[in-house]
């Protein structure tokens, strides 16, 4: 097929979802999708554009990564200017003077809490890959240790009362089983410790530091495992069916109804 053809059959199937190269590694953050459904999985475009800059500027500050850098005080992020200075900072995540003073003071809570650096030493940001049937996988987690793998997380609550909701709803512990199972068949140390350092985005900041319990990785590893027969069932059909196959009944949500979501979440 010459150029020009396939740039017509690009532009064809524009709007036509299909299911990703069995070569391209699947990743978690992927894989979850399927907590919604196999549409959402294969329809939706691998990586996060939902992660909000201020989260992923701590986390880059602490861990590497992008560089991060903060815009005129007083400046808005608009106009030729900014587009100039963005431009001159092509990469870097570009924040506006006062995001940047919260970001820091993020990483800096982090920094003065000595659990939280206990937990977030060893090797940090290193991809590793291995193959469950056929199938290539790749996980990244934020810390790797001998024996313990370290997710850092940010956001609106940090607090022990309410965090065991957000990892359900979003599924940290799916993640850390799989990052786990991973390093396993990766030929690294198994982890036998799980860790989630929680900083809030709001001052005064405050930091936690969760262990993850063994069953709740053990529930983890369940659930990716049952999205992973899901899309190996999907693409053997070459068929990916969204929330329902026929018809719906509708009425109103039972007192104190929670809609729980594994979508996407802030760095």
């Amino acid at each position: 097929m010459s150029p020009a053809e396939q740039l017509q059959d690009l532009l064809a199937h524009a709007d036509d979802p299909r299911p990703p190269d069995p070569e391209e590694p699947l990743r978690f953050s992927r894989l979850k999708l399927f907590s919604k459904s196999a549409a959402h999985f294969v329809g939706q475009p691998p990586g996060d554009s939902s992660s909000m800059d201020i989260g992923s500027a701590a986390h880059s500050m602490l861990l590497g990564g992008q560089r991060v850098v903060g815009y005129l005080p007083g400046k808005k992020r608009q106009g030729k200017e900014f587009d100039q200075f963005e431009k001159d900072n092509a990469g870097a995540i570009v924040l506006t003077a006062s995001e940047y003073r919260r970001a820091d003071a993020m990483a800096r809570a982090v920094r003065d809490n000595p659990l939280a650096m206990r937990v977030l030493d060893g090797v940090r940001e290193t991809t590793y890959t291995w193959r469950v049937q056929k199938r290539l996988c790749r996980g990244t987690p934020d810390v790797r240790g001998n024996d313990f793998i370290t997710e850092l997380k940010t956001g609106e609550t940090a607090d022990p009362r309410f965090f065991p909701y957000k990892m359900r709803r979003f599924c940290y512990h799916g993640q850390l089983a799989w990052y786990t199972d991973g390093a396993t068949l990766a030929g690294l140390p198994t982890p036998e410790q799980h860790y989630i350092v929680a900083v809030e985005a709001a001052p005064p900041f405050v930091v936690t530091v969760f262990r993850v319990s063994p069953s709740a990785i053990d529930i983890g590893r369940r659930l990716y495992r049952l999205w992973f027969e899901q899309l190996e069932a999907c693409a053997a059909a070459d068929a990916w069916p969204g929330y329902c196959q026929s018809v719906v009944e509708l009425d109103l949500p039972g007192e104190g109804f929670e809609i729980e979501d594994a979508g996407e979440e802030a760095a």
